[in-house]
């Protein structure tokens, strides 16, 4: 596998959630940022806001590194460049996203951060995909894929309406150091214990909130009930006294 090192000027697209078309390595249908050299992973491109009457193609993607090493992976007309290495992007039935496997993480020998970057072209309706990509693996066998000179460029499709630019970054570790990765927590919680874990501690959190709050308030309801009582004997004892006092004043007198 051959790494060259041109100057070019590529895009750097840390922010790639934001963009229009978004571009993201699978695994197990989760999003990860974190890969393992050699592990085949499932490249997604999709339209981050589809309307349901556009189709999608992917071509010329190529990874590369702050230093300029780069590797191309699909040319420009949607065939890969190593079909060992990785698919072509099959468009979904529905046309909003597109899908590669990558059968072979890559990594560059002098950094672990790989950044992907592809055209992704938007059709009014399905993309025409009718180009031979049998030539691409011959020529790639012999000289190492197309480029945009080679005489066999794309096709424009008669329905195409433009193209963007989608990137993204991973980050790529030697295999024996694959037990370090932890799994991306865009798609939640995980594991999954843990999220019912933390849901039934909070549910008996609140249920002994509640009967504290009712202890409290039968304990005053009682104590106020109380101190009417001892008002109430209070009262009797001051009138008894006041009786009594009348009484033998009454006796005086007779």
């Amino acid at each position: 596998m051959n790494f060259d090192t041109i100057n070019t000027k590529y895009y750097f697209t840390r922010g790639d959630d934001n963009a229009h078309v978004l571009l993201k390595f699978l695994e197990n249908d989760r999003r990860v940022r974190e890969t393992v050299k050699g592990r085949e992973y499932r490249i997604r491109a999709e339209f981050t806001k589809p309307n349901g009457t556009h189709g999608i193609h992917v071509g010329n993607c190529f990874i590369f590194n702050r230093k300029s090493s780069n590797l191309s992976l699909i040319d420009e007309r949607g065939c890969p460049t190593d079909p060992s290495l990785i698919t072509r992007f099959i468009p979904a039935a529905e046309g909003n996203y597109a899908e590669a496997i990558m059968l072979d993480m890559v990594r560059f020998p002098d950094d672990s951060e790989v950044h992907l970057q592809c055209d992704v072209i938007q059709c009014n309706g399905r993309c025409v995909e009718d180009e031979d990509c049998s030539q691409v693996a011959l020529a790639g066998a012999g000289g190492g894929g197309f480029t945009k000179g080679s005489g066999l460029g794309r096709k424009v499709g008669p329905n195409e309406e433009g193209s963007t630019i989608a990137g993204t970054t991973v980050f790529v570790v030697d295999p024996d150091k694959a037990p370090l990765i932890a799994g991306n927590c865009d798609e939640g919680i995980r594991p999954a214990w843990l999220l019912w874990l933390t849901i039934t501690l909070g549910v008996l959190f609140l249920i002994m909130l509640l009967m504290n709050i009712f202890l409290c308030t039968a304990m005053s309801c009682s104590c106020a009930n109380t101190e009417g009582v001892r008002l109430d004997f209070d009262s009797l004892s001051q009138i008894k006294q006041i009786i009594e006092i009348d009484i033998k004043s009454n006796n005086r007198e007779n």
